[in-house]
């Protein structure tokens, strides 16, 4: 009784001051969809002592780097949002990326959309999801390099018949819109979207496929200085990484179990995209994920593109933001 009253009293002091985690512990942050697929292994095992794990709504994984005292001492998120939010290195350094693309056109028909033919969609509209954010500015980045015309619209405008009509959309929208036969959609929604018969919807293009040099850098993972400064929170953040190429052959063979460790770490009120009855190997392979460490020309040449057909500059990538793990 000697020991736990002072082990009581201190829980208590903690709780009176707002403390929600050990100093010690490394706060992981992931958004749900392909980039929480990298740490589902990692998850489930549960076996990197002092290591805790959070899965967020994409929309706001942002938030979990912003701020003067950002929750997220590790944290997977777009590239874009990386490089403007965090780029100067101040915080966060960018370890690599994890996620390569898991872009795919969904149509009603069989014919394969590719570099050679997709200048037949001229004149037809395409939902985008995430118009202005790395989906549609990829697509965006294709057509341009190829000299296909798109235009944006929005519900009830008019479509221009010599151009690709990009229309901005959420992923509940898909298979909803009259007048709309393509859309561009992420794994792993495009799997439970192409389950659904009533919808009638099918892969018919891979945008990782049009862009070529074995996908894009799409989401990357970045860790606050300050952890990679102490030896022993550096190891943890390597076993980490290192699980992200081995977790994916597991999550593979594992697909049910990838699905609960993933919904585990979600909010309580949040319903998860990833669902054990529409999650397959093949799923988990159209993700795309693997870890290369980040390498500045590659990102940078691909963030070129981006910014060239963004009415919002994303910025580049100095060799400051870079951390050699």
């Amino acid at each position: 009784m000697k020991r736990l009253l002072p082990l009581l009293l201190s829980i208590a002091l903690c709780l009176l001051a707002g403390c929600t985690h050990s100093s010690d512990t490394i706060r992981v942050y992931m958004p749900d969809g392909a980039p929480s697929i990298a740490l589902a292994h990692t998850m489930h095992d549960d076996c990197i002592e002092g290591v805790e794990y959070h899965v967020v709504s994409p929309t706001t994984i942002v938030s979990t780097v912003s701020g003067g005292d950002p929750l997220a001492d590790v944290c997977i998120l777009p590239i874009n949002s990386a490089v403007k939010l965090l780029g100067e290195g101040d915080t966060y350094r960018l370890l690599g990326t994890v996620t390569h693309g898991n872009l795919y056109l969904l149509g009603y028909t069989d014919e394969v959309i590719n570099l050679g033919n997709i200048s037949s969609l001229i004149g037809e509209r395409i939902g985008v999801l995430q118009l202005n954010a790395v989906p549609g500015l990829t697509l965006k980045a294709i057509l341009t390099d190829l000299s296909i015309p798109y235009n944006e619209v929005s519900v009830g405008s008019i479509d221009r018949p010599d151009s690709i009509n990009l229309q901005n959309i959420d992923a509940s929208m898909v298979g909803m819109l009259e007048g709309v036969n393509y859309y561009l959609l992420a794994e792993p929604a495009v799997s439970v979207k192409c389950s659904i018969p009533s919808l009638s919807l099918r892969v018919v293009g891979s945008l990782q496929d049009m862009y070529g040099e074995n996908g894009y850098p799409q989401a990357v993972i970045v860790a606050k200085g300050s952890i990679l400064s102490n030896h022993s929170s550096l190891s943890k953040v390597r076993q980490i990484v290192s699980g992200i190429d081995s977790g994916v052959e597991w999550a593979k063979q594992n697909t049910s179990l990838t699905a609960e460790a993933i919904s585990s770490h979600l909010p309580d009120d949040y319903t998860p995209s990833i669902r054990a009855n529409f999650l397959t190997p093949d799923t988990i392979d159209r993700c795309n994920v693997r870890y290369i460490p980040a390498e500045r020309n590659s990102l940078n040449a691909f963030l070129t593109k981006l910014n060239f057909v963004s009415t919002t500059p994303w910025g580049y990538i100095s060799e400051d933001f870079i951390y050699s793990l």
